[in-house]
């Protein structure tokens, strides 16, 4: 009977060789690379760093948690700018599958969407990275270490480690790149027929499976992610589908085109809205001075010699760095095109430092619309990630003489280590005379190659012990891999973390507490606070108040030239502002002091007017000439809620009441709702505090509305004498359409795939 010894062993064994235990580890590694977000601890525990993602993501994520829970889409977004689309906003990512779970999940069990939430969200997609990036290598390579190391130097290298992870969207829509591809190459492998002129059955479902995965990338949120997935994903499918299937061209544009369309169809729900916010935004119009933005060329130093200017983006580590180079040498025509990837990837994210950019800038559509090149470095850090997996497959290649690879590998390695000493070389040599560069460089390098030295002596050990027969495949393959996990978590392990603070991230402070006492009894009432609370700008979507300041990639240009041009306390009363927080000293006697914290005070403003309102004037002026008609004084002088500014003539004659006044009662409001009933004493205008934006509707007595622009940003609805029930409703055709399209080609995608492994049975 074999003993427990013997039988732990094999129970052991069973495990280390079970298919799923190379992806549990990797979901497990981030875990353990973040450990301090999660040390059981109190004096150990951290956070990921105050930016982006605390400052934009996480009240953004909190207030689309807030509104899903409630059963409601978050099409407008009120607690920004006075007002503006919510789910057209992409770095909300309401849409995105992980984000749909998470607030179900949240509602499942009664808990809110908390910063540790978003955190988790965090270290759970440099999981899906890692599983990812193995399936993807293991799919080209079929060698587990070449998979191990893909997977380890993608998702611990420089680019991901460094600001994706304090931009949620941005890691969301790199880690699906992978999956892509691995689909992709699913598809480019699964005809039979050599030199196909047509799409085999096997290769449709295929198809739509990585069209499903890019449209995940494209909900994620982040257009430039996107872009250089779609990109990478088109070129890689025509690679191979001509090398590993051997396709023609018309079946290969057949596939591009059936992938193209099911990722950008079923993302349309998503991609419609964001099109048309980002046209009506201050992203309108870009030029190239504002978008070509890169790394400077100085900063290659960072290629072997990382964390010298403020991170490492373009470090994947030593080791992988000198497999890539072997396999430049040992398998050129397997990296032909990891090698272009590279080199494109590695000059655009140089951006006007370089002409790539230039060239991709008038030629390549999308990139005249995005800025910061750098995040090119996401492509530069997959392909050296795959040129490691080749060099990796290379040096375990089955039939592969350990002799002949013994002689093979130093030649090679002198070879790599020679081009990259010239490279870095002379970045070394720019750096020294860089403005700016202020950095001791030459403790730097010593500091950076002792321990570098260490990892290429062990690595060149564990494979010497494996050629000359004394060390197992298996053991050779594991150091090495522990080696570039070792390399990677030591260089960036200390990035993206903080010491914590309150356990909410939003804490209640004097002010807080003041105001939130305040709009328990006017919750209709806009607030500036000038982004002296907690969060910042985007307070308001944390705490849940109406906000006229904010922080945020999109923002619609009407509402920052209002915001720019018109009188500040004609802008307070338009937008109903009711509350202010200020280091300012008001005397005004509108405004009264509430509460104050240090030199930060809340006043009141009494000057708000209500959220909407009945006008019996109007001033119509040109279109863009509302704010200078806004500061005349003929209408500063007058009643803010008496006279309306207008861009077009109304529809009928205005009239100033007779006697009596006109009144709104009953007004109730949510986000993208306004219901009131009216009583106009004449003709005239029936303004809403709420900014003007296509997908507005209204009705009155039932019978749809015409709207009009009023007082530059807001909307007016022409108000016929007597008593009126009217319904205002945010309720864009873009959506709308969006959806439908999304839905028609889910049908399709579905179809696809059903009817390609139906017919592919045997």
């Amino acid at each position: 009977m074999p003993s427990i010894e013997s039988r732990l062993q094999a129970a052991l064994l069973r495990i280390a060789r079970h298919p799923a235990t190379p992806l549990l580890v990797l979901v497990a590694l981030p875990f353990l690379f973040f450990w301090r977000l999660v040390a059981p601890n109190p004096l150990d525990r951290m956070q990921l760093p105050d930016g982006d993602l605390t400052l934009q993501y996480y009240p953004l994520r909190v207030f689309a948690a807030r509104e899903l829970a409630a059963g409601r889409l978050p099409l407008w977004n009120p607690a920004m700018y006075a007002g503006q689309p919510g789910l057209a906003d992409s770095q909300m990512a309401t849409l995105y599958p992980p984000n749909l779970l998470t607030v179900a999940a949240l509602a499942l069990i009664g808990k809110p969407f908390t910063f540790g939430v978003l955190e988790l969200q965090v270290v759970l997609h440099y999981a899906l990275a890692a599983v990812g990036m193995f399936l993807f290598a293991r799919r080209v390579t079929h060698s587990p270490l070449a998979a191990w190391i893909a997977a380890l130097a993608f998702t611990f290298g420089g680019y991901l480690i460094s600001y994706p992870a304090q931009q949620a969207s941005i890691l969301a829509g790199d880690v699906w790149l992978p999956f892509v591809l691995w689909a992709l190459h699913g598809a480019a492998t699964a005809t039979s027929t050599p030199r196909a002129r047509w799409l085999a059955p096997r290769q449709a479902a295929w198809l739509a499976l990585a069209g499903t995965l890019m449209a995940t990338s494209i909900l994620a949120g982040h257009p430039q992610t996107y872009i250089y997935v779609f990109y990478t994903s088109a070129a890689y499918w025509l690679y191979a589908s001509r090398s590993a299937g051997g396709m023609r061209l018309p079946a290969q544009f057949a596939g591009l085109l059936l992938f193209g369309l099911f990722g950008i169809g079923l993302s349309a729900v998503q991609l419609l809205p964001t099109l048309e916010f980002t046209r009506y935004s201050t992203r309108a119009q870009l030029g190239y001075d504002f978008t070509s933005g890169g790394f400077a060329l100085h900063e290659l130093i960072t290629l072997i010699a990382p964390g010298y200017f403020g991170g490492s983006p373009l470090y994947v580590g030593l080791l992988p760095l000198l497999l890539a180079g072997f396999a430049l040498f040992a398998a050129p025509h397997r990296s032909l095109f990891w090698l272009a990837l590279a080199a494109v990837a590695l000059f655009l994210s140089f951006g006007n430092s370089t002409f790539v950019y230039s060239l991709f800038y008038l030629l390549a559509p999308g990139f005249a619309l995005v800025r910061d090149q750098e995040r090119a470095a996401f492509l530069w850090s997959l392909a050296l990630a795959m040129l490691a997996a080749l060099g990796a497959a290379r040096l375990t290649q089955s039939g592969e003489n350990p002799a002949i690879a013994a002689r093979a590998v130093p030649a090679t390695m002198r070879g790599t280590l020679a081009a990259l000493g010239l490279l870095i070389a002379g970045a070394y040599v720019g750096a020294l005379f860089s403005e700016g560069a202020q950095v001791n460089l030459f403790p730097g390098y010593l500091r950076q190659f002792v321990p570098a030295f260490f990892y290429a002596a062990g690595a060149w050990a564990l494979w010497h012990l494996h050629a000359t027969g004394r060390l197992r495949a298996a053991v050779a393959a594991t150091g090495l891999a522990a080696l570039v996990a070792l390399n990677l978590f030591t260089v960036n392990g200390a990035y993206n973390f903080q010491k914590p603070t309150p356990s909410n991230y939003f804490p209640d402070t004097p002010l807080t507490r003041a105001l939130q006492a305040e709009l328990a009894g006017n919750p209709r009432a806009r607030v500036a606070s000038e982004g002296l609370l907690p969060g910042a700008h985007n307070a308001g979507a944390h705490y849940g108040f109406a906000e006229i300041n904010g922080n945020d990639p999109l923002r619609l240009a009407t509402t920052e030239q209002f915001d720019r041009d018109v009188n500040e306390l004609r802008r307070f009363q338009l937008l109903g502002v009711r509350y202010v927080v200020t280091k300012r000293e008001i005397a005004h006697g509108a405004f009264g002091l509430i509460a104050q914290d240090g030199d930060t005070r809340l006043y009141g403003y009494s000057g708000g007017l209500p959220r909407a309102w009945i006008a019996h004037t109007a001033v119509v002026v040109a279109p863009g000439r509302e704010s200078e008609a806004l500061n005349s004084d003929a209408v500063l002088d007058a009643a803010p809620a008496g006279v309306v500014v207008l861009s077009e003539p109304p529809p009928f004659p205005l009239s100033v009441p007779a006697s009596g006044a006109s009144t709104v009662e009953d007004l109730t409001t949510a986000p993208g709702r306004v219901l009131l009933n009216a009583g106009a004493a004449a003709n005239g205008i029936l303004v809403f505090s709420e900014i003007n934006y296509p997908g507005w509707q209204a009705t009155i007595d039932g019978a749809p509305a015409q709207l009009m622009r009023a007082d530059g940003i807001l909307i007016g609805a022409p108000l016929p004498a007597g008593r009126h029930h009217v319904e205002l409703t945010f309720s864009p055709d873009s959506v709308k359409i969006g959806a439908l399209v999304t839905l028609l080609t889910g049908a399709g995608a579905l179809a696809a795939a059903v009817w390609g492994l139906r017919r592919a049975r045997p």
